[in-house]
């Protein structure tokens, strides 16, 4: 009698345990309907007391808790939003599959009505889990496939003898490059101007022939809005929405996934874009600077992002609705600037970063005479030197010739003290020159003259730069020599070998010390989209 009561103990113990698993798996994980989790978690708690009073109608309990459960279980549940498929979440989840097979359990060991080995609810438990991740791969695997086609890569790129190569999208497709300097490959940002298309999206290839070594492309209408690339650490950032992916540049191999929530719960995650309208969305650097907006509050907070170690902080907070805020990167992207445009009180807010630390801080007028400008008080265009900060404004408080209002430039210096302001007549952008040491301590103004930083005051050079400038690395400058790609010497602004001939309109150029990569302005469909040819 002894052993029977002992036998029927440990097996009640080991059917409730298994009821007792299902119940935290259901609380755990659950995807799809909430009423129907908390009825089938209250059916499985609801057997497993009726196990030790009334064993018969336990099972039956079991057995309607798992029919409940079975459709919201079974049924792929397909995330409407890309962000939660990029993120892994809202997708159909291990541990809730794991905990209605392991309803199964205590029903077959209920209606056969015998002792239960103690070992039997562990193995039960076991065999759960590991069905149960191996049955949400593989219902999830045909969905996420065809929403996402992201391929990865062993190839290192061909080094050597650089070839001609020339990018021509389909029809609908446009796109965006930048050679990333010491690493021998393109980052591509495809996108579509109308619907959906299916090869838009990131691609890496190889800069010397422009093979494509690994994608990760959407059929979605999501579009990739942020990308930043460490060539130190050969990381690659990219984001969608509040989704942050970080890529193995060489491979591929997505190595994290970041929900942006993280910084700052239901927002809207917006670029902080770089000054000046001809630069690329790609962005070379260890930090990408996020704006996090709610929608009906004037909370706006500016965060900042190390993408190597994932760990960010607070750069500033309040809204700035009327004028635009911008991001300036120095040579390499290890020293960068947050610059804000104050257009209510005509003053430029200005905060260096290195990495995540704030080294300095500046806040200043617009116009010298501290009134306020005839119009909005517009930052046009940011470039970082060695020595601080230019900043082009549309108001410097002086009138041109023709009646119309001059242009401003301001030198920040990098202990955030406002050195030499100077007055030109309208121009379009500010062009950096670097030296073929690495130094960045010049800048040319269109048309007009090269301005040298290097003593700390502003220097002006009896040269100038006649033409549109797209780009330029160490020791040249690259300009549109209509239908044609000229580059110059950066030291004596005298050409560097024949003009390239183009068969595209360039809008903007990315430059190493082996390539130089022209992007050709917005295509409709069909038309050459990248150029990339030997350096000069």
């Amino acid at each position: 009698m002894g052993d029977t009561r002992t036998r029927a103990l440990v097996s009640a113990v080991g059917i409730s345990a298994t009821g007792v698993s299902a119940v935290v798996l259901f609380s755990a994980s659950w995807t799809g309907n909430e009423v129907v989790r908390w009825l089938t978690i209250g059916l499985a708690l609801l057997a497993t007391g009726l196990v030790w009073v009334f064993p018969k109608a336990a099972a039956g309990v079991f057995g309607t808790a798992l029919l409940i459960s079975g459709y919201t279980v079974l049924v792929p549940h397909v995330p409407s939003d890309l962000t939660a498929l990029l993120l892994g979440t809202g997708r159909q989840e291990p541990l809730q599959l794991a905990g209605w097979l392991l309803l199964i359990a205590p029903i077959v060991l209920l209606v056969r009505a015998r002792p239960v080995p103690v070992v039997v609810p562990f193995a039960a438990l076991a065999a759960a889990l590991l069905l149960g991740w191996g049955w949400s791969a593989l219902l999830m695997r045909g969905t996420d496939e065809s929403r996402i086609n992201h391929t990865t890569t062993a190839a290192k790129p061909a080094t050597g003898q650089t070839a001609e190569w020339i990018r021509t999208m389909r029809p609908g497709l446009y796109g965006n490059g930048v050679l990333v300097p010491g690493r021998g490959v393109v980052v591509e940002l495809r996108d579509s101007a109308q619907s959906t298309q299916p090869d838009q999206g990131l691609f890496v290839a190889e800069a010397a022939s422009g093979k494509v070594l690994w994608q990760f492309a959407l059929s979605e209408k999501y579009h990739l809005t942020q990308v930043v690339v460490d060539p130190g650490e050969g990381v690659l950032f990219a984001r969608i929405r509040r989704a942050g992916l970080f890529f193995d540049l060489m491979t591929g191999e997505l190595r994290h996934r970041m929900d942006l929530a993280e910084l700052q719960p239901d927002s809207t995650f917006h670029l902080v874009r770089d000054a000046g309208d001809s630069r690329p969305p790609i962005r070379i650097g260890q930090v990408a600077l996020l704006n996090a907006s709610r929608p009906g509050m004037r909370d706006d907070v500016v965060f900042v992002l190390d993408i190597r170690t994932r760990a960010w902080r607070e750069v500033l907070r309040g809204a700035n609705p009327n004028c635009g805020d911008h991001w300036v990167s120095g040579v390499g992207g290890a020293e960068n600037y947050f610059v804000r445009n104050n257009c209510t009180d005509a003053t430029v807010h200005v905060i260096r970063l290195d990495g995540l630390r704030e080294t300095a801080m500046a806040k200043f007028p617009v116009r010298q005479d501290d009134r306020r400008c005839k119009t909005t008080c517009a930052l046009l265009d940011v470039v970082a030197l060695d020595g601080g900060l230019l900043l082009h404004t549309s108001d410097s408080g002086e009138t041109a010739a023709k009646g119309e209002q001059n242009h401003g430039l301001i030198w920040l210096r990098r202990d955030g003290t406002v050195g030499d302001r100077a007055s030109f007549a309208p121009f379009t952008n500010l062009t950096p020159l670097q030296d073929r040491d690495g130094s960045r301590s010049r800048v040319a103004v269109p048309d007009t003259a090269v301005l040298d930083f290097r003593s700390g005051t502003m220097t002006r050079e009896d040269v100038r730069i006649a033409g549109n400038v797209l780009g330029g690395a160490p020791g040249v400058v690259y300009l549109d020599g209509q239908k044609s790609l000229r580059a110059l010497d950066v030291r004596t602004l005298a050409p560097r070998g024949a003009d390239a001939p183009l068969s595209c309109a360039p809008r903007f150029a990315s430059a190493t010390e082996q390539q130089v990569l022209v992007n050709c302005k917005s295509p409709h469909g069909g038309d050459i989209a990248l150029v990339v040819l030997p350096a000069r």
